[in-house]
């Protein structure tokens, strides 16, 4: 037992020695959220929501000062009003937040849930310094239950052939006084209850808008949205004169997915009537990309040539468009006023000219049928000259 004594009595010691020593100080971090019961209600648009019971009480628990931020998301038409949106609590305070809801006419009726954050975010160092921390967020829940008149709204997203375009991102917005004010946005397809009014749509894929569209609802609406992924572009097409032909030039887009079975083919009507076809170019199996340039030339035909292009899967029609080119007539070749007016004095002239000659033949041959009938009298004409002559001679 001596032997034992002695060890236990340094033992003793030891832990006497160690209980005097000072403990190192340590950093507590604490923050505790309260409210006064549950805020659960039901109420139409319009209606406005406040009170004296309607708060969160935040306590710090710690010995360092909280930087908290207080947060709240509510649903489209609702509006809440926080007395603070960052407050700093010292040690053993308490800080009031007080808020109040905004029910407006443009509520859309229905059951929603949100909440009231307190979210702790650093502590206050000496110095003034914040040195971050990691704490849970303290959520109030608020459920409203609106009442009223309101529409399901849906809005399908599909190609030309009627498939649905999951990979779109749809934004519904309502419109007031000509601004957007956004509701929601979903992916693939989109379902949201909705008030009577008018409302824009936006459809998004990659970044990029692909439609837009506003609507009037009044009732359950189900729309569809045609967005075409694949087309032409660059489309151009000419008349060249010298070869008589017509041309045309195009790239192709496809913007959807790897189609199967896909082909480009064109037809043709002339002053709206069908006139000949092609075809241009084939894939068993088409990838996302841009082909071309493709380039058609054919026979020129007289008249407003529409040639339409199109792109096909299988026996459905996936895009088209049209190319216009104009070919006219050969003008027919007129004299002009003066020809027309040289030709008429030639005419004339000839004419005149003809009766003129007529007339000397005429004369001519009345002549001829005088002196036929009477040689006698020609005679005596000619001895009678001769006498008269002889006597101008001789006198």
């Amino acid at each position: 037992m001596r032997n034992l004594k002695k060890p236990l009595a340094v033992l003793c010691i030891f832990l006497c020695l160690i209980m005097l020593i000072p403990a190192r100080g340590k950093c507590d971090v604490g923050l505790v959220a309260t409210y006064p019961h549950a805020f659960q209600y039901d109420v139409p648009p319009g209606t406005f929501i406040n009170g004296s019971d309607l708060y969160l009480k935040l306590k710090n628990t710690g010995d360092v000062p909280l930087l908290v931020n207080i947060t709240t998301y509510p649903p489209f038409g609702v509006i809440v009003y926080l007395s603070v949106e960052q407050v700093i609590i010292n040690p053993g305070k308490e800080v009031i937040i007080r808020f109040s809801i905004n029910i407006t006419e443009n509520a859309i009726p229905g059951s929603y849930s949100f909440d009231i954050t307190a979210l702790p975010i650093g502590a206050i160092v000496s110095g003034g310094g914040v040195s971050a921390i990691a704490l849970p967020a303290y959520a109030v829940p608020i459920k409203l239950n609106i009442v009223g008149e309101a529409c399901l709204l849906t809005v399908t997203v599909i190609d030309p052939v009627g498939n649905p375009i999951l990979d779109v991102v749809i934004q519904l917005y309502y419109v007031v006084d000509d601004e957007l004010n956004q509701i929601t946005e979903q992916k693939g397809i989109l379902k949201q209850r909705v008030i009577p009014g008018t409302y824009h749509i936006i459809v998004r894929r990659e970044g990029k808008v692909l439609n837009q569209t506003r609507i009037e609802v009044h009732n359950d609406t189900d729309l569809k949205i045609v967005v075409v992924l694949v087309y032409f572009t660059e489309v151009s097409a000419g008349y060249l004169e010298d070869e008589h032909k017509i041309t045309v030039t195009f790239y192709f887009i496809n913007n959807y997915r790897t189609l199967e079975d896909a082909s480009i083919v064109w037809e043709r009507t002339v002053d709206g009537q069908p006139a000949d076809s092609g075809h241009i170019a084939t894939w068993a199996q088409l990838p996302v990309g841009r082909y071309g340039p493709f380039t058609i030339t054919i026979d020129a035909k007289y008249g407003l040539n529409r040639i339409i292009l199109k792109f096909t899967v299988g026996a459905m029609l996936m895009s088209k468009v049209t190319a216009v080119v104009n070919v006219p007539k050969p003008e027919e070749k007129t004299f002009p006023l003066w020809a027309v007016l040289f030709i008429i004095a030639v005419i004339a002239s000839s004419v005149t000219l003809g009766l003129l000659v007529w007339k000397k033949i005429r004369i001519l041959k009345q002549t001829n049928r005088r002196k036929q009938k009477s040689p006698g009298r020609v005679k005596t004409a000619r001895r009678r000259k001769k006498r008269s002559s002889s006597l101008r001679y001789y006198s």
